[in-house]
């Protein structure tokens, strides 16, 4: 899947390599997330994509509440989610009432 990510962020996208490979490491660390994204980058529809689900939050919802939030950040948003839970659901209601 990291592959399948670095491709899209880089051919697709045109990311650099570093930032693609960034992402990459992180979203391929959790296979849920990775297998997400990569569905999301089929269509672009979260409908379709959002089914994982961590303390409430699924790449849906973030993308809903605040869409000024780009597509990757979404997604590394679920990973963070899944890493540091509280720091990230303080810093997303914080982010989204000054956004």
């Amino acid at each position: 899947m990291r592959e399948e990510i670095i491709k899209y962020l880089t051919e697709d996208q045109k990311h650099d390599q570093e930032y693609a490979e960034y992402c990459a490491d992180m979203l391929a660390k959790y296979d849920d997330i990775a297998r997400e994204f990569l569905a999301w980058t089929k269509n672009h529809d979260y409908d379709q994509a959002s089914t994982v689900e961590i303390d409430g939050w699924t790449a849906k919802r973030i993308h809903e509440e605040n869409p000024k939030v780009d597509d990757m950040s979404v997604f590394i948003t679920m990973y963070w989610l899944r890493e540091d839970p509280d720091y990230v659901k303080d810093d997303l209601a914080l982010h989204f009432i000054t956004m």
